[in-house]
């Protein structure tokens, strides 16, 4: 495993990804996983079904996403595409209502 690592490390085009996949693991995935059922349950008063109703829209926004990226082709700069994405979501995730 550290072999690996130090092997990715050497990478320009791995190493970044592996930090962007794990400052999302950790920064957007752990509390996606944690604070959406609070929400649903706390805030809006919600039980299993609406919380079923907001995974649903998560992976339909996921896969329409997908669509539209086949259907349009590739991006032509990727890696400033997941960092402007990462950086929209970090910025619209601070500015959050807390409702």
């Amino acid at each position: 495993m550290r072999d690996g690592l130090r092997e990715a490390q050497r990478s320009a085009s791995i190493w970044p990804l592996i930090v962007a996949n794990f400052a999302v693991g950790v920064l957007y995935i752990g509390a996606f996983i944690v604070v959406i059922p609070l929400l649903v349950r706390d805030a809006h008063a919600g039980g299993s079904a609406e919380l079923s109703l907001v995974n649903a829209c998560f992976w339909g926004g996921t896969i329409v996403a997908t669509i539209a990226q086949v259907r349009f082709g590739t991006v032509r700069r990727p890696g400033r595409a997941i960092i402007v994405a990462l950086a929209a979501g970090a910025v619209r995730g601070a500015w959050a209502p807390a409702w």
